[in-house]
């Protein structure tokens, strides 16, 4: 048996621990969460960034640093692909296809509110990276800096969202409210139960992605040992395709399911801060927690990134382009 048949068993081993782990924390969150929240983004980025501080917790910065390049370029790839897919002018009905949603549910999934906010954000995010990174390395003050921008732009996104919110949604919550009076000594016992029930699936959820996460990590570390690869190379080529399949698997799944409605579709906007989520909060956490900061080489200065910023460009005018309003 090759040397290496037994690093990559351990690293399908950690890609069905990071997708399980995925799913019960995104089934957990989704179940008390909003709709089209871009929180949602940092949900999805939950598998990357613990592959990444894995990476970063073995003294591999290079493996957590190439696994950034590819989520985004990945990530990128994913946005755009959906938006193109949204405006074909004929599409043949696909059994894997989800199934359609109704008029104002598809007007507000697939509304993309602030596209130029959004498209100057992600090219302004991975140019500020970049020369942040000039001095060979980002430190704990370029990291601190990064994740207040990813807070701040969340934020941000989320206000808008609401305020932007169709007034329906506001309405129906409002007549259902007071609709619901009867066995309201139950509801009490029957709404800790549910707390409790989330709570449990949470903390297993995580448990299920840490240790996912760790042993995907142990498996990369191991197989580049074996091939001889570089840690750079192989978390562009291998752990950023199962981060990325561990993050958004859960959300292409529930939207499969037609009593999901929209809540579980992969949205233009949700793609977008997806990416500027790894750029912003991603990169900064790492910058935070590797010890001596994100060391950038040469060839990631002037070959890895400058890749980064036309992927960037080339998204941002992919949203501009998908609603002139």
């Amino acid at each position: 048996m090759p040397d290496w048949s037994l690093s990559l068993a351990v690293l399908i081993l950690g890609l069905i621990g990071l997708v399980l782990g995925s799913v019960g924390v995104q089934g957990a969150i989704g179940a008390s969460g909003c709709r089209f929240s871009p929180w949602q983004a940092l949900v999805a980025m939950l598998p990357t960034m613990a592959v990444t501080l894995q990476a970063i917790g073995s003294d591999a910065s290079t493996l957590g640093l190439g696994t950034i390049i590819g989520v985004h370029v990945l990530g990128v790839l994913l946005a755009i692909g959906h938006r193109s897919r949204l405006y074909l002018p004929c599409r043949l009905p696909s059994p894997l296809s989800p199934p359609p949603l109704p008029r104002g549910e598809r007007v507000l999934a697939e509304r993309v509110h602030r596209p130029w906010a959004r498209a100057w954000s992600l090219v302004g995010a991975a140019g500020l990276v970049w020369g942040l990174a000039l001095d060979g390395n980002l430190g704990r003050v370029d990291g601190g800096l990064l994740v207040l921008l990813c807070l701040l732009y969340l934020i941000w996104m989320r206000w808008v969202a609401r305020t932007l919110a169709s007034p329906g949604d506001d309405g129906e919550t409002q007549t259902q409210a007071p609709a619901v009076d009867v066995g309201h000594r139950t509801r009490p016992a029957r709404s800790l139960r549910r707390f409790w029930g989330l709570g449990a699936h949470l903390c297993v959820g995580l448990t299920l992605l840490a240790m996912g996460a760790r042993v995907l990590a142990m498996g990369g570390l191991d197989l580049a040992l074996v091939l001889g690869l570089e840690h750079w190379m192989l978390g562009l080529t291998l752990l950023a395709p199962a981060s990325v399949l561990a993050g958004w698997m859960p959300i292409l799944l529930a939207g499969r399911r037609p009593n999901d409605g929209a809540s579980g579709r992969m949205t233009l906007s949700l793609a977008f801060d997806f990416n500027l989520v790894n750029l912003l909060g991603l990169v900064g956490l790492t910058a935070l927690t590797a010890p001596g900061g994100l060391p950038f080489t040469r060839e990631t200065l002037w070959v890895s990134w400058p890749l980064v910023i036309l992927t960037s460009i080339l998204a941002a005018a992919a949203l501009i382009c998908a609603e002139p309003a």
